[in-house]
Parts: C-alpha cells; structure tokens; sequence
C-alpha cells in the first residue's frame, strides 16, 4: 500500500465521514487494494448510502477494481438517490458495456443523454454500446465484455473521466466516391506513356486472382483512381481467317500486325497512389485493357454508333475450321469424302427419365413426411409443453415450499420445449415471487425473469407484483407500499399483485391488509399461500370467530396440510380464556420443516404459551427468542413481546418491541408493548410518550395510562383514562385492576383482606402493585410479605424492577430491617421516573436511619416531581432530628391537603403532623384516616403521637 493510500486509510478509520470516505476511494484504484475495497464499499454503503458524492466515488473504486457487478448495485442505489443526475446513468452505461450487456447500456447511456450529459465520452460509450449490440445477439455478452476489455481496459484511463474518441479510420477512396475509378475516353485514348496507378490491397488481390481474358493488348494511359470503360471496337465486320483468332479484315492499323491481330499487350499502372484504409498501402493493381486507334487514325472511330462492313464473307475452308474448332464440325480421314450434313442419333432409352420421376417422387414424399413429421413433434412438444405448464401452475397455487425446488427445475424443462412461451415466462415471474414469499427473499432476484416476461409481450400490468417483490424482498416495505397507488387500477385483476400488496401492508401494520388478502382469495381461491396469510392475519388481528371459522374452512378442504395444523395450534394460543392444549400442539414440533416462512414463528410461540402455562419461565424465555428471530411482521413480534412480559423478562419484552416497531413505527401494537415495556423499567414519561396519538378508546391505551396516573398519584387522570373507554369496555376482566387503582388511590380499603394474596396472582395489568399498595396502606403486612416473597423469589433484590422496589422498601421499613429499605428505596428512586411515591419512601427511609439532614439534598435533586409535598417532607425531617418547633415554624404556613386528596399525599402530611405534635391540625386530618381502614405504621405512629383516643398500637 502506497504511503498516501495508507495515510488516507488511517485517516478513514480514524474518522469515516463522507469527505475521508471520498478521498480515500478516490486514492484506491486497481485490485491490489482488494480488502481495503471491500471494507469501504461496504461501510459507504450501509452507512453512507443517501450521499451521492461517496456513491459516485465508491462506483469509481470498484470499477477500478474491474468489480462491475458491485459497482452497478452501487449505482442503481445512487440512481434513487438523485433520480435526475445524468453522470449516474454514464457510470451505470459504462459498467453494463463492461459487463457486456450493450442493450440495456444503451438505454441507460441515451437517458444520461436526455439529462444533459454531452460530453464526448458519454457519447463515445453510447456509440459502442449501439456497435456491440450486433455482437452480443450474436456472440452473447462474454463476447462483449472481453472486446470491450481488450480495446478500452478499465486502467488505460480514469474511470468515468471524459475520454476523448479515438481518430476514425480513413475509408478507402472507392468506397467514399464511386466516381473514384472511372476513365474517360481521353484517356484510353491517349498516346501519352502508360502511368502507374497504386490501388488498395482489395483492388490488387482481385486482379490477381482474375484470369486473362484473352490475348494481351496495347496499354492504355489511365487516369489516378478512375476503372476503364469497355473498348469502343469500330470497322469492318471479323472474317474467318485461320479459326483461331477473329481479325478485321481491313488493313492492318497502327499498332495491329499485318494479319489484324494486336500487337502485344504493354502492361501499364497508376503510378500515384490511391487514397486507402491508411499508410503502409504500397501494393499496386495493373489493368490490361484492349486498346483501339485514336479518331485521328482512321475513319472508323468518327462515330461510335456508325460502323462500315467493307470485308468479304468468309470462305468455306474457313468456315469448317472454326466450326471444327468449335466442335460442331468433325474432319474426315477420308480426303475424297464428302462433307454433308448428318441426323443425329436417336436418344437412347428413357430409363433416365424413369429414374427421375422416381427420384422426384420419392423427394417429394420424403419432404412431406419429414414437414408432417416435424409439424407432429413440434405438436407433441406443445402439449408436453402445457401439461407441464399446467403442473407447475398448481405447484404455483398449492404454495407448499416443499414442492419449490421441483418447479425451478420444470421452468428449464418448459423452457427447452418452448422458449418462447408468455405463459412460461409469467409463471416464472410468479414463481420467483413465490419464493420469497415462502422461504425468504434474500437470494430472490427477477431481473432474468422480467426481462424474458417482457421479451414475449407479457404487459407491465402483469408484472407489477415483481416490483413490490423486490421492494418488499430488500425490507424497503415503506417504498412497497408507495407503489401500490401506481399499480392499483391496472393490476387490481391479478391474484398475486393483491398477496405481495397485503403482505407489505401486514408488514407496516396496516389494517387494509385484510382488504388485499380477501381480493386475493377471491380472484384465485385455490391459491393456497393467499388462504394461510388471511387466516393468520384474522388470528392476529382480528376476530376470533371469524378466525376460528376460516381455520375449521381451511382444514376441511386441506386435510393433509401442516399449515391447517399450525393455523389451529396458533388460534389456541392467542385464545386469553386459555382453553386445554388440543392435540395439534402436540403435532406441531413434527412438522415445523414443512411450513411457510409466514408460519415459521407459530411453533415457537406455541411452546412459550405452554411453558407459561406450566409454568416454565426460562423455556417459555427461549422459545421466545426464537419467535422473534423467526417473526415476519409486527403483529406476531408484538404479541411475543407481550409473553415475554408475562415471562417477566422486560429485556426480551423491549427486544420484542424493537423488532415490531422496526416493521412500522406507526404500529398501534407496537406502540403500546413500548409503553408497557417502559411501565416495567418505571420509566413513566417513555411509556406515555408511546401512547400519544393512539386511540383513548382502545383497552391497551386505557390501562397504560390509567398505570402512569397511578403511579404520580394523579387521580383524575387516572379517571380520565377509564372514562374513555366505552361503557361496555369497562367491566371487562382486564380492566378490574384499573377499578381497584381508583379505590386504593382515594385511601378507601375496597379489597378485603382475604383476598389481597389472590389478587396479586391475577394476570391483569398492575394488579399485583395495586395488591400490594392495598396491603401496605391498611398494615396487612404479612399480606404484603407474600407478594414480596413471591417478587424476590422470581429475581433477586438487586435486579427487581423499580417500581416493585419501591413496595419492597416501604415494607422493609415496616419491619425495622432499614439496610434493606435503603437499598431498595435508593434503586426505586434512582432507577425509575421520580414520583410521589419514590421521594417520600425515600425520605422516609433517611429519618428512619437517622440522616434526616440528607432529606433536604436529596428533594432539591429530585426537582419539581414531589410538588408541594416537599415542604412537608422537609418539616418532617427536622421534626424527626429533633427539632420540633423548628419544624412547626416551617409548617405553620402549609394548609394540609384535603380529604378527597389521593392517599399516597395524604400519609406523608398525616406522619409530619405526628412528628411535629400539632394536636390543633394534625387530630382533624388523621383521624378520617383511621377511619378509612389506613392502619399502616406510619398512620398508627402519627395518631399515638397526636393522642388520639382509640388509635391501635404500632406494629
């Protein structure tokens, strides 16, 4: 590695923004750098992908390399980036010629064309690529790409530079002007000497392989690149002389011999040279040309249309000679025989002609069997051609993915028996979707099967679900989506258009889901991968009848299908009323190998159902990993993450929240498994921001902020949080924890003792913290114990959440065991959003150790949250130090709170009250306390302190 490259590289490391990026890429050329290509490409392209300069100077660096394929994924990207900018499209040109796919690089380098790009080398590349498309129809595109090698290699410029076109071949002079070879009669007519003439090579070979055409003749002066004209022979009439040669029998002109034949020929040339394909020409081509007199020497050439015959007809001697020259005339041994004309010989027999026929016949057979020989075989393959057509449809259809692997080998079997087939080339298309949709898109590519779809006329309206294929395939659900208002009108007919659209819906978590799924199913009800998402989607998210009708639907018409099994086996776990396993979950671990990737989850989920319901914690944990890491949508992550709560395992519960809400932000679901998730880690102002913009109405929505509201000891958002909920809704099973948060927050005991233990158990949404609050407040401390074990029995001390740290403190005060209240109340209020609650606990737990001069600090850090409650506190501290009439002085100006205020204010005035002794005030506000059934110590100590008559002994 050269210094600067590696200097650059370091630099890279150190800080891999888009300027170093750049820099470094544009420093790198040529595969020695193999590695470090690699690593920049791959970091450019996952975390610098919106920017165009680095793609463009990644592109570069790759096509340095020769790593054409990389480059052209790199600049498809680019090209979504900036849509409009012409030196993509130039680069893209460039690396699909270089691939040697001049098609389509044609197409690409003309729209850089259309978006300014005019420089020369766009231009040059686009004359190549128009050059090579000949080649790669011929050749294929191997061929292409080597001659595109071998005349412009990668690294005789720099990539996607301007390149200047090469200088043009000079054409050769005869085939810029036709006129180039031609002679005048001037010329052939002149006495001038002979000149030579140089031709191109073409010329020169082809004289030479001409044969003589007869006796030579005189040579003729030929002008620089003009081709001889036909003699002009003019005279008298040829005379039969000897039957050798044809002679004028006129006297003899110049340059003839006395007999009239010509003299001997002389050979001439272009002695200037002809413009041709380039320097080096040096061949030279002679013409031999007959040559007749100039006009000045005779009469004979006054006219070329006028000739005199002044010779006399031949003589007989001469006429026999030349016909026995000819062979039409046989001499006589026999000098005294006489010459006479004979009758030819009578034909010989006519077996030729019998030979003939029969010969003609039996071609004429041979060719009418062979024509319907082959109009039979071209038959046969036709109908093989659709029978195997129709099975790889209903392969299609069925959508078992075991039976995938079969039909990708059937599509070359269909091909090799009709290349040209539409309907071939759709099912193709349909299969490659078909992939993705059941076994997963990665790998799945439709570039092949688009391009041979269009070469038979398929329309772009029955290819549309490949484009949200591929969208969808490349986790880009959102761009999916965007294309289904392009595509909606002209593909709204095609079964497969409305499976991919549902699919990219249910992937946003958007309702019109169902929509897409029922069109599907309509338009093509044997399309049994449509039924299956319908199906699942209706478990999910809709109905349970309708779920249950459509699963017993679908097992009666596929009885022998996994997927039935799983379908029914997925319906019993989301049923809430948690009917008995029925055997299809016994069956499900058998046959999870065979089922869709939609379905892939299903079995996971089953098992951590089951284990919760043994229970089995940590099982239940790890199917619940698995779940997710098979999930395909929010809904199903969303629901995992809801068991994962109730495996009280809140880090898988946010994993699972994360892999929904990375489906779609906008997921109700998702949303609120965020704010339960953030209500477990007592994060509270989190959980509510989850909740913002989702329907008051929904139950999920409803109790999460009816837990928030509890928690600040805000009672009236808590009653605004059960009042949006219909009338109806309100009574339902889940929502019986929000009643008992009212009633335990307005201090009133609405849970008798007996059954504070069994209401901790219940499942509903913070019925174990309301139990326990309930227990705390009217001293049932052995009920509270219980809850507690059963906490620190599923985790210990140190790792329980926040808000069940805070019970857990305010009980170990109750019992005098202080170390452990200190830690807990420090986690509850460190480790969660401050509340009333946490403050005073804490507070609390510092006078009971004795620092109450740290209480003062610790409400200064814990800002505005205690409200006026502070000041209490702070009276209650010094009280507690000792330092009665210090305290009163700063709580003669506090007015206790009233005594429709919630509980969790009211006990913290109540013990200040105790500590500082104020009969006047404290005797009013806690007696209606006792009253309410609050019989916690820190109650019952300020009632001893105030000396109210009938107050119970501190436990």
């Amino acid at each position: 590695m050269s210094a600067p490259v590696t200097e650059l590289s370091l630099r890279w490391k150190r800080d891999p923004d888009a300027a170093n990026t750049v820099a470094l890429a544009n420093a790198v050329r040529g595969p020695l750098y193999a590695t470090l290509i690699q690593e920049v490409g791959a970091f450019a392209t996952h975390k610098l992908g919106s920017d165009l300069t680095v793609l463009l100077a990644v592109a570069r660096m790759y096509m340095s390399a020769q790593l054409h394929a990389d480059a052209q994924t790199l600049l498809v990207t680019a090209g979504r980036v900036a849509p409009r900018e012409p030196l993509v499209y130039r680069l893209l040109g460039e690396v699909l010629l270089r691939r040697g796919d001049a098609d389509r690089a044609e197409k690409v380098l003309e729209r850089a064309m259309q978006l300014g790009a005019t420089d020369a080398a766009t231009r040059l590349w686009l004359d190549r690529a128009r050059v090579y498309k000949a080649m790669q129809g011929k050749l294929g595109p191997r061929a292409v790409a080597a001659e595109v090698e071998r005349s412009e290699p990668a690294a005789s410029s720099e990539i996607g530079e301007r390149v200047e076109p090469a200088s043009e071949p000079t054409m050769p002079v005869a085939e810029r002007d036709p006129q180039a070879l031609r002679l005048d009669s001037s010329d052939v007519l002149d006495d001038d000497p002979p000149t030579s003439v140089r031709l191109p090579p073409v010329a020169q070979r082809t004289a030479a392989m001409r044969p003589p055409s007869g006796p030579a003749t005189a040579a003729l002066p030929v002008r620089p690149g003009s081709l001889p004209p036909p003699p002009v022979r003019r005279g008298p009439p040829p005379s039969l002389a000897t039957g050798d040669n044809l002679v004028r029998s006129a006297p003899p002109a110049a340059g003839r011999t006395p007999d009239g034949m010509p003299k001997a020929p002389a050979a001439f040339m272009f002695d200037e040279p002809l413009a041709g394909p380039g320097p080096g020409v040096e061949e030279s081509l002679t013409f031999d040309l007959a040559m007749g007199p100039r006009k000045d020497r005779g009469a004979a050439f006054e006219s070329p249309t006028t000739t005199t015959r002044t010779a006399a007809p031949p003589k007989p001697r001469e006429l026999l000679d030349a016909l026995a020259l000819t062979g039409v005339f046989e001499r006589s041994h026999d000098p005294n025989a006489k010459a006479e004309w004979t009758k030819p010989p009578r034909a010989g027999s006519k077996r030729g002609t019998w030979l003939l026929a029969v010969a003609t016949v039996l071609f004429v057979g041979g060719a009418a069997f062979t024509y319907r020989y082959v109009e039979q075989q071209r038959t046969m393959r036709k109908a093989a051609a659709e029978a195997l057509m129709a099975e790889i449809e209903n392969g299609l259809l069925d959508g078992r993915p075991s039976r995938l692997p079969d039909l990708e080998k059937s599509f070359a079997k269909a091909f090799e028996l009709d290349s040209r087939s539409p309907r071939a080339a759709l099912a193709w298309a349909r299969e490659r979707a078909m992939v993705g949709v059941l076994r997963g898109g990665q790998d799945v590519t439709f570039e092949d099967a688009t391009s041979r779809a269009r070469a038979v006329g398929i329309p772009d309206r029955d290819l549309a679900f490949t484009q949200l294929a591929s969208y969808l395939f490349q986790n880009d659900n959102a761009g999916a989506v965007s294309l289904l208002a392009k595509h909606d009108e002209a593909s709204k007919k095609d079964p497969y258009y409305e499976l991919l659209a549902g699919v990219c819906l249910e992937r946003l978590g958007d309702a019109r889901a169902r929509e897409r799924y029922s069109a599907a199913v309509k338009l093509a009800p044997e399309l049994v991968p449509a039924q299956v998402a319908l199906i699942r989607y209706e478990i999910v998210e809709g109905e349970r009848g309708r779920a249950a009708e459509l699963v017993a639907q679908f097992r009666a018409r596929h009885q022998d299908r996994p997927e039935g099994v799983a379908l029914a086996a997925l319906l019993w776990a989301r049923d809430p009323s948690k009917p008995k396993v029925p055997p299809e979950v016994v069956a499900l671990g058998s046959i999870t190998e065979a089922l869709p990737l939609t379905l892939l989850a299903v079995p996971h989920a089953v098992a951590a159902r089951v284990a919760l319901e043994k229970p089995a914690l940590p099982e239940a944990r790890d199917a619940i990993k698995k779940g997710l890491a098979a999930s395909d949508g929010p809904g199903v992550a969303s629901w995992l993450g809801f068991l994962a709560l109730e495996a009280e395992d809140d880090a898988l519960a946010r994993k699972g929240a994360l892999t929904a809400v990375a489906y779609s932000a906008l997921y109700p679901r998702a949303r609120v498994l965020a704010a339960r998730v953030a209500l477990q880690g007592g994060r509270l102002d989190e959980a509510l921001k989850a909740t913002e913009e989702l329907d008051a109405s929904s139950v999920d929505v409803a109790v999460a902020r009816a837990v928030v509201s509890y928690e600040r000891a805000d009672a009236d958002g808590l009653a605004r949080a059960r009042e949006a909920l219909p009338a109806d809704r309100r009574a339902l099973p889940g929502l019986s924890a929000v009643t008992l948060a009212q009633g335990a927050l307005a201090g009133r005991a609405d849970l008798p003792a007996a059954k504070i233990v069994a209401r901790a158990t219940a499942e509903d949404l913070w019925s174990d913290i309301v139990a326990m609050d309930v227990a705390l407040d009217t001293g049932n401390l052995d009920a509270a114990s219980a809850i507690g074990n059963r906490w620190l029995a599923q985790t210990s001390a140190d790792k329980v959440p926040a808000l069940r740290a805070l019970r857990l403190a305010r009980l170990a005060r109750y019992q005098a065991r202080l170390d452990d209240a200190e830690a807990l109340s420090l986690l509850a209020l460190s480790g969660a959003t401050p509340t009333l609650r946490s403050i005073t606990e804490r507070a609390f737990v510092l006078a009971a150790r004795g620092h109450a001069a740290d209480v003062g600090p610790m409400l200064g850090k814990a800002g505005p949250a205690a409200g006026p409650l502070a000041s209490w506190l702070g009276a209650f501290a010094v009280a507690t130090s000792g330092k009665v009439d210090e305290a009163r002085g700063r709580a003669a100006s506090l007015e206790p709170a009233p005594e429709s205020s919630p509980a969790p204010m009211r006990i913290p005035i109540a013990a200040a009250l105790g500590a500082m002794k104020d009969k006047k005030r404290g005797g009013p506000f806690v007696e209606p306390l006792l009253k309410q059934g609050l019989m916690n110590p820190d109650v019952v100590t300020a009632a001893q302190a105030l000396g109210l008559k009938g107050a119970p002994k501190a436990k």
